[in-house]
């Protein structure tokens, strides 16, 4: 039975795709500590800065296309698809690649920080490849073996860490090892995935796919590469803003806000990727089936976001001072703020999702755009006029209200969802919030979690009974 549940379309993909989150998560905070132990603060720093510059232009060099190639590949036999993606993310890998080595040449005078950023770079050449493997992975619910490569992975990058703590390396070297560990993690991906059957001679020389065809597709798929890049810029953009106009004291404690924020985020995020398949099969075959199947999951993640919520509240006073150190106690009242977002964050995900599933993403794409604009506006004005960085955070959660009830109101004008979807999920969104914070206002928060969740547990049985029956 339970094998079978693992191997199930949805639970089992999503299964693999949180469960590989969490340890690469978990191994990447280990060796994260490791380098900061063994290194001064001058070498620590220049691995922070060159692994930031790294990370920020691979979230970039992807170009967020990865919707667009699950969504071609349910719903057409296209053979020249993969070879076509591949080649859009050879050259993006290529184009920031050398963007890295520009800023760094031109931007730091201190010759160890442009060495370790040229260096560490390389990955973003690697990361373009691996990247179509695990899109391919992720539409073909193989995600299990993306699991297993990084397992591997992960395993020997924690090996590193250890054994550099007993014996010492340079830090070149060690960003060295690192950068091959990544480039044996990209050939294993394609001789096991659909990159093994590419005529590389052929795509190298750029004799497979005319480049006119590659023009087209990235023209054809902007609004992907403009929602990917607002996507980046509004996760990252919050510490910049705090500490040009608060300064750098006031940056730990949205950093550590953010970082509980996003290991809650890990299990919509993924489990999106393994539904965003399903709905366009779905859209492709019956509009009612996908409908009813949307309703089913929007419930989910409807209660897993009060869920997570009322946890985070519930726990945080004595999570973060306990992990981070009582010197950031103060990051529990941004926790706090940070995490009224998880409340329609997933929903705002899955909508998202079937947005582009129903061919929308040009909407989505400018919903991103008037979401960013309404979060840097109330952040902005919170700064400047108050001087207080939770307007950052709540920024952030006004702006993905908006977000919602604009998608509200685009799917119910199309009859994809009706008015008494909308009112109810909303009406239950507010009676939740409003109840655990009532109960928190007469009882302790750990008695107030457990009235909360044995209340709406069964209120909300008998629902989901029926519904999952």
């Amino acid at each position: 039975m339970f094998k079978k549940i693992l191997y199930s379309k949805l639970i089992g993909n999503s299964f693999w795709g949180i469960l590989n989150s969490i340890i690469q998560s978990t191994v990447a905070s280990v060796f994260f500590i490791l380098v900061a132990r063994q290194y001064n603060k001058s070498d620590f720093s220049f691995y922070i800065l060159a692994n930031t510059m790294y990370s920020v232009l691979i979230s970039f060099s992807n170009l967020g296309l990865q919707q667009w190639y699950i969504r071609e590949m349910k719903q057409n036999t296209n053979e020249s698809l993969t070879p076509l993606f591949t080649s859009i993310q050879l050259m993006s890998g290529v184009f920031f690649y050398s963007l890295n080595v520009f800023f760094v040449y031109f931007f730091y005078s201190s010759a160890e920080l442009t060495t370790l950023s040229f260096v560490l770079g390389l990955n973003i050449l690697f990361d373009s490849l691996i990247y179509v493997s695990k899109s391919y992975n992720i539409a073909a619910y193989q995600q299990r073996t993306t699991f297993i490569i990084s397992m591997g992975e992960s395993s020997v990058k924690l090996l590193i860490g250890l054994i550099n703590l007993w014996w010492k390396m340079d830090l070149i070297g060690l960003i060295l090892l690192l950068v091959l560990l990544r480039l044996v993690t990209m050939f294993v991906h394609i001789v096991t995935g659909p990159l093994k059957e590419l005529q590389w001679n052929r795509l190298f020389f750029g004799l497979l796919i005319n480049k006119n065809n590659i023009a087209a597709a990235i023209y054809r798929n902007r609004f992907f590469i403009i929602i990917g890049s607002i996507s980046v810029l509004y996760w990252s953009i919050g510490n910049f803003l705090i500490s040009k106009y608060l300064g750098l004291s006031y940056v730990p404690a949205y950093e550590i806000s953010y970082k509980v924020f996003s290991i809650a985020e890990i299990i919509p995020v993924i489990l999106s990727g393994s539904v965003f398949p399903l709905l366009i099969e779905k859209v492709k075959l019956n509009r009612t089936a996908a409908h009813q199947y949307f309703t089913k999951i929007y419930w989910i993640y409807l209660i897993y976001g009060v869920f997570a919520y009322s946890l985070a509240r519930t726990i945080s006073p004595w999570v973060i001072p306990y992990v981070f150190g009582s010197i950031h106690e103060d990051a529990v009242k941004g926790c706090n703020e940070m995490f009224l977002t998880m409340l329609v964050f997933p929903t705002v995900l899955l909508q998202a999702n079937m947005l582009i599933a129903l061919g929308k993403e040009r909407l989505d794409m400018w919903l991103n755009i008037l979401s960013l604009i309404v979060y840097l506006f109330i952040a902005l004005w919170g700064l400047l006029h108050l001087k207080d960085a939770s307007w950052v955070s709540y920024g952030i959660f006004i702006s993905f209200i908006v977000f919602h009830l604009l998608q509200d109101m685009y799917l119910y004008k199309k009859r994809f969802i009706t008015q008494s979807h909308i009112v109810q999920s909303n009406l239950f969104l507010l009676v939740a919030f409003f109840a655990f914070e009532g109960l928190t206002t007469t009882f302790s928060l750990t008695l107030s979690f457990s009235i909360f969740w044995m209340v709406l547990i069964l209120f909300i049985s008998p629902y989901f009974i029926k519904v999952f029956a």
